[in-house]
């Protein structure tokens, strides 16, 4: 397996994770020695590009619904593996360049649209539709459940600091926070008089960073604002108490032993919030809670040192940073099985 082709989406309206999930699979490929080339358009191109870790050829296109263009690209030069990962992207695509692909890739938080096409799925978040990846596609390689949550490779070299040794709470909803909770919280919070030392992130794709930004320096609270932050990890590691987005960050917020109060921002997060919820380290809560409960729940456990403790210790030992490499060797699996038998 030489080259590994990733057609992603990411946009304000998609947020970034498909892209960042993405990158750790490809962090993971280039250390095997494969090539990894994207396939972006405009809006996932910029998005990117802003990436510290972005290290990737990428081949433009103008739209992603121009299906002529995309699939002739693909099959001009067919990539050994095509990686393919959006709830928008067009299935025709899918289905007009299925024999021509060797092995193709579908990551799935149990959409199952693009999953009839696939060679192998990726779903970190859950098992619960393997039967369905199966019926769809008999001879289906699932690389499900918390073996297989995508992590990029800074996650791999994090020192993990104990409750009492950190500082602060972090704010961050993703890419760009498609429920629009990040002013709301910010001024809930500021209405209580808290001192407590706030971090604010904004992803790549959040529309209203600027307003953000201009906020923060109104609020009477220590509060730092980073727009595209470029180590995750290390944010993540040195707060007291995280308030993110539910999804692929609290499979980092989990490895960084993080106490966590995970909003819902999308059904398809619901299964993987609750099992992290009875694991103990994280609160669950959905995007349409009163954000002033979310600000009283959020100071109460802030200055509650046992309890996030306690939740700290429960999620140690059940998160790793391994899951982009395990999938990777499942991919090579599946392309030496596939190529063996059409030689």
């Amino acid at each position: 397996m030489n080259e590994m082709l990733f057609w992603v989406e990411a946009s304000p309206e998609a947020g970034i994770g498909h892209l960042i999930r993405c990158i750790a699979l490809a962090q993971a490929a280039r250390l095997k020695g494969v090539q990894c080339l994207f396939l972006l358009n405009e809006n996932a191109r910029k998005i990117a590009l802003t990436q510290h870790d972005w290290e990737f050829p990428i081949i433009a296109i103008k739209d992603s619904d121009d299906t002529a263009q995309i699939t002739k690209l693909i099959l001009t030069s067919p990539p050994d593996v095509l990686v393919v990962d959006g709830y928008t992207l067009p299935v025709t695509v899918l289905t007009d360049i299925r024999q021509s692909i060797k092995s193709i890739v579908v990551l799935d938080d149990g959409e199952l649209r693009l999953t009839p096409y696939a060679d192998v799925v990726i779903n970190g978040a859950s098992t619960e539709n393997d039967s369905t990846y199966r019926q769809q596609r008999n001879n289906v390689y699932c690389c499900t459940g918390s073996k297989y949550r995508l992590l990029r490779q800074n996650f791999l070299a994090i020192d993990i600091k104990p409750v009492a040794l950190r500082h602060g709470i972090v704010i961050c909803f993703g890419g760009s926070d498609p429920a629009a909770l990040t002013i709301p919280l910010l001024k809930a919070l500021d209405k209580t008089a808290t001192q407590v030392p706030v971090r604010v992130i904004t992803g790549a794709a959040n529309p209203d960073h600027k307003k953000i930004k201009n906020l923060c320096s109104k609020l009477r609270f220590p509060v730092q604002h980073i727009h595209q932050c470029q180590d995750m990890a290390q944010a993540w590691v040195d707060a007291k108490l995280a308030i993110s987005a539910a999804g692929g960050s609290q499979f980092e917020l989990g490895v960084c032993n993080t106490p966590s109060i995970l909003v819902k921002v999308a059904e398809n997060q619901h299964s993987a919030t609750q099992v992290a919820q009875a694991q103990g380290w994280c609160r669950a809560v959905g995007k349409d809670i009163d954000i002033n409960e979310l600000v009283a729940m959020a100071l109460a456990l802030y200055s509650d040192e046992k309890t996030l403790t306690e939740m700290q210790a429960c999620s140690q030992g059940k998160y790793d940073a391994l899951g982009s490499e395990r999938a990777i060797d499942a991919i090579v699996k599946v392309f030496s099985a596939s190529d063996n038998d059409k030689n």
